[in-house]
Formats: C-alpha cells, sequence, structure tokens
C-alpha cells in the first residue's frame, strides 16, 4: 500500500479548537399540543375545573385515545381544601387512572398556569334498582303506576290478567 492512502487521524490535541458536531437524535420530540397557558394565578372553580377535564377527555378523544376519553369524560370530581378529588368506581378505574394521571396532570397545570393536587377517591355509585318484570301481574302494576286510566280500562272492559 502506497503511504499516502492511509487515512490521517484526527488529533486529539487540536480538539478543543474544533467547532461542537450537533447530532440529531434518532428520537424526535412528541409533538406538542397547542394548549393556551392561562397566566391567571387564582386557584380554579370547580366548574373551571370540570370544563377542563371534560376537554381534556375529548381531546384524548381526537387523538383516539380511547381509553383516557372513557376514563376523564363526565367524570364526577369535588374540590377539598384546594385539591381536586377525582371519583372512581373501582379499585380497577383507579389503576387505570394512574397509568393516566402524568399527562392529566400536566394538561392541568398547562391549562391554569399553576399545579394542581389531584387526588382520587372509590366511591360505589348507587345504581338504579329497576325491579325485574316477569308476569303479566307486574307488568301490568308498573304500567298502572305510570298510567291510572288502565285500571279503569281494565275494570269496564272486565279483563283478565292470569289466563
Amino acid at each position: 500500500m502506497p503511504q499516502n492512502a492511509i487515512p490521517v487521524l484526527p488529533s486529539l490535541k487540536n480538539i478543543s479548537s474544533q467547532a461542537p458536531v450537533q447530532v440529531q437524535s434518532a428520537r424526535s420530540e412528541p409533538e406538542k399540543q397547542e394548549t393556551p397557558v392561562v397566566t391567571n394565578l387564582s386557584f380554579p372553580t370547580l366548574d373551571e375545573l370540570k370544563v377542563k377535564i371534560q376537554a381534556y377527555a375529548n381531546l384524548m378523544k381526537k387523538q383516539d385515545r380511547m381509553l383516557e376519553f372513557v376514563m376523564f369524560n363526565e367524570r364526577a370530581c369535588r374540590l377539598e381544601d384546594k385539591k381536586l378529588v377525582l371519583i372512581l368506581d373501582s379499585e380497577y378505574t383507579k389503576t387505570q387512572y394512574e397509568t393516566y394521571r402524568s399527562g392529566f396532570v400536566e394538561y392541568l397545570r398547562l391549562q391554569f398556569g399553576q399545579s394542581i393536587p389531584v387526588d382520587t377517591v372509590i366511591e360505589a355509585t348507587k345504581q338504579d334498582e329497576k325491579k325485574l318484570l316477569y308476569t303479566p301481574t307486574d307488568k301490568f302494576k308498573f304500567l298502572a303506576e305510570k298510567y291510572p286510566a288502565l285500571e279503569e280500562l281494565k275494570r269496564r272492559l272486565g279483563l283478565e290478567l292470569e289466563f
């Protein structure tokens, strides 16, 4: 091999005098959400918080993040000692919330210009206890409560419920 074919290695002596080389990161920055930053530093009211929670849910739906949308859509909440308390249905829901908590808290911080402490509480919501109507008598009694004229109609026509 000819001697002029050997590549010249850079000297470490001159490294501090060289301009720094910028290397592009292989990982790109996540797309920033266009959210207005509010500079009002008074603590938000419950209504303001509910509006922002619903806006966050709608944003999640827009981004096809349906699990987060379901988690925050029309979520019951209350204020206790300048702390937002989200009312969750079960321990499972709380586990799901913990997964999405950081993004939600960051969104609230950007919206209100301050950190909003968020706590969770599990409260079983009372489900409507509807009596199932199996027999014709049960069905008639239910309808007669809604429409009292049915009793008179049954009596005038001489109808029987059981046959």
